[in-house]
């Protein structure tokens, strides 16, 4: 297989397959497409045959789990060892669970939130809902213990692992039985029971009386990726001649082309099993690494770091995609929204979900073994511990930590005046901030004595480096309007022309229920760039100071604080003019506008935290900023910037709540508009925001801070 090494269940490495990385996505793309039939309706679907893309994914497992069979037994000859079938085929299964599990439980977990709001569940109804669906998450939806539940794409998983469990001890005790009698049977009896009696193999979640049509559907694909596997062990034993391979080629795209056209138009019929041949001798002429295909997907790292990112995404927008489609109707009624206002909104939101379950199952995963160890430490007795050196946790760092290490202190640094002046001013304060008394080491132990040693450590070390966050800041300022006519006057004139733009635009179709529509526009842009502003700089804070920090020894976080800071002071600028407007649109100032400052700090503290999370995202992953411009895009127009609410329906207006942007942005204008303080909900929803991506945003610069070296 062709692409980046990766250990698999046997601890064996094997290489991923660029072309296959590609494929994933592209049917998980058809299945959400597929999906719209919930929105749309069944006829108007796109693509109202695109159930059959799982036929892909079964099929590729099979090979897969086959994959791994001739490896572990050359393994247990090798070492001369019996193989434990039971205790290695649950090792097998857990492995497939691991893979998938963060992108399931946070996709679950996203959708039954979304679900709740939309349908206005609360109380005594909200935990039976919770109740019947929570054993969704053990994987046994498709044993027939239950059924319902919130994500309907589980069948799949569920139907695959239970078919795994009874085919790979099969495969490992009779690999040869296997692979040339009872699998091609299994999948050629299994489909031509599910022809004559069903006429085709969709519909999940029928029972046959003993098992799910998923569950035959599942075991006769599996068997088919076995199959697929034997027959790439004998392909790749022959030297094929160019022109045999370019024909390979030819006919693999051609298949693959057969098959997503038939998907795109037509539905169930006993037709499928002609195009679910077709797509099994398509995935074996990939796995066969034979045709044009493997040019175009070849072994660079810029293509595999692509595929890979499309693999992840692929199982991402799988999970998170059809809660979505099942509701979004009611949010979005027939009779007051057009069918193509509605497919795009289900594509557009189904998308953008995918990537945030993408990010968040990534810093699930690097925050996994530190919540593991902490989960030790409360149920299993501690051990004593040995102090390791530096030269041995050097010595014990991974390959991609020692080269990156080596490439950073490899190449020339070159300082700019301000850094250098910076580090000519600070040499006498490069010594970090300890506080090793025994006193303070037993205050740690518990949750207050951590709190008030943290506080204390941030406050000592904020006075310590004052000169140096000082000259930050100054420098920041500097950077910014350098070489600019109009310097510091840009903070005042770019809202000013926003809101010049906006205010032309948007009059005609969004001001006429709307008063004081000058000052509600107002409001939402300054929250909105002061946002912006302050997170994308964040963002890169640690890789834009890289070259001061890998000197001496100083708090990385200071970096982004003065980044925030920078931008604090030009929200503060921008205020001036905000409250200038209010007095030329006639807005009576009252006491309660000192209230501003309590959104506004909690704005600053979220803007630390969700910097926090970037900046850390950002150095071991740069397409971050490229992502983030999408979501800041996305967040822009769900934060009720230049139209109103008012008149929607409360359920929908209670999903904007979701959005923290949209929460500050009502609470300003509400105070300043309505004159009016806003309810004790607004109050906590703000403070809530502030300490959740504060809180998220530290443990994760706190666990990765001694890595950001090794990469920048």
């Amino acid at each position: 297989m062709a692409g980046k090494q990766s250990a698999n269940s046997t601890g064996m490495s094997i290489r991923r397959n660029g072309r296959i990385d590609f494929l994933r996505c592209l049917f998980a793309v058809i299945i959400m497409l597929h999906h719209s039939r919930y929105v749309l309706g069944y006829d108007n679907s796109i693509f109202i045959g695109g159930s059959m893309a799982v036929e892909f994914f079964f099929m590729v497992s099979g090979y897969l789990m086959m994959n791994t069979v001739p490896k572990r037994c050359a393994a247990d000859r090798k070492n001369g060892t019996k193989p434990e079938i039971g205790s290695e085929t649950w090792q097998f299964l857990r492995h497939k669970i691991r893979a998938f599990l963060p992108e399931f439980l946070i996709a679950w977990c996203i959708g039954f939130v979304l679900v709740a709001t939309i349908e206005n569940y609360h109380g005594v109804h909200l935990w039976h809902v919770f109740r019947d669906d929570f054993f969704e998450l053990s994987l046994l939806k498709m044993s027939g213990i239950f059924t319902g539940g919130i994500d309907g794409v589980i069948w799949y998983l569920s139907a695959m692992l239970l078919c795994m469990a009874i085919l790979y001890p099969l495969l490992r005790s009779f690999k040869d039985l296997m692979t040339h009698i009872v699998c091609p049977l299994t999948a050629l009896m299994l489909m031509g029971y599910l022809c004559q009696t069903e006429g085709s193999p969709r519909d999940p979640t029928k029972f046959l009386h003993l098992v799910f049509k998923g569950d035959v559907r599942a075991m006769a694909e599996l068997c088919m990726g076995v199959v697929i596997w034997m027959a790439v062990q004998h392909l790749k034993k022959v030297n094929w001649s160019r022109l045999a391979k370019n024909l390979m080629g030819l006919a693999e795209i051609g298949l693959y082309l057969m098959v997503v056209q038939y998907m795109w138009d037509q539905k169930p019929t006993k037709t499928d099993y002609f195009y679910i041949f077709c797509l099994m001798i398509a995935v074996l002429l990939t796995f066969a690494d034979t045709g044009a295909l493997k040019t175009v997907f070849g072994r660079s790292a810029r293509t595999e770091k692509i595929t890979s990112f499309l693999a992840k995404y692929s199982t991402a927008l799988y999970f998170s995609h059809l809660y979505i489609a099942q509701h979004l109707n009611t949010l979005l009624p027939e009779d007051a929204y057009s069918a193509r206002l509605r497919a795009a909104v289900y594509i557009i939101w189904s998308l953008a979900n995918g990537f945030v379950v993408m990010g968040l199952a990534f810093f699930a995963r690097k925050a996994a073994p530190a919540a593991r160890r902490h989960l030790a430490r409360l149920f299993v007795n501690p051990e004593k511990k040995t102090k390791t050196s530096p030269a041995a946790a050097a010595a014990t760092a991974s390959p991609a930590a020692k080269t990156a290490m080596a490439a950073s202190f490899a190449q020339p640094v070159v300082l700019q005046d301000e850094d250098r002046a910076i580090l000519s001013r600070t040499g006498s304060a490069s010594e970090t901030v300890h506080v090793t008394t025994s006193e303070t080491e037993d205050r740690k132990k518990t949750l207050g004595g951590r709190i008030r040693h943290y506080r204390t450590k941030f406050v000592y070390s904020i006075r310590h480096y004052q000169f140096m966050f000082e000259e930050l800041v100054k420098r920041d300022f500097k950077q910014r309007y350098k070489r600019s006519v109009l310097g510091m006057a840009w903070s005042v004139l770019s809202p000013l022309l926003t809101l010049l733009v906006m205010r032309v635009i948007f009059t005609n179709f969004f001001a006429k229920n709307i008063s004081h529509y000058t000052i509600y526009l107002f409001s939402g842009n300054i929250i909105m760039s002061y946002f912006r502003e302050s997170t994308k700089n964040g963002m890169r804070s640690l890789t834009s100071n890289s070259k001061i920090f890998t000197k001496i020894n100083v708090p990385k976080y200071l970096f982004l604080l003065s980044k925030n800071v920078s931008a604090l002071v030009n929200f503060g600028l921008t205020l001036i003019v905000y409250f200038g407007f209010c007095v030329i649109d006639h807005i009576t100032f009252t006491p309660k506008m000192i209230l501003l400052v309590y959104p506004s700090l909690c704005l600053l503290v979220m803007n630390i935290g969700i910097g926090a999370l970037l900046s850390a995202m950002y150095v071991f992953f740069e397409d971050t900023s490229y992502l983030y411009d999408v979501l800041l895009t996305l967040i822009n127009y769900m934060s009720v910037i230049f139209y109103s609410i008012d008149s929607w329906p409360t359920s929908q207006q209670r999903m904007f709540l979701i959005n923290p942007i949209y929460v500050y942005i009502k609470y300003f204008r509400t105070i300043v508009i309505d004159g009016v303080v806003p309810s004790p909900m607004y109050h906590l929803l703000c403070l809530f925001y502030a300490l959740f991506y504060l809180i998220a945003g530290m443990l994760v610069y706190r666990k990765y801070n001694h890595e950001f070296l090794y990469y920048l």
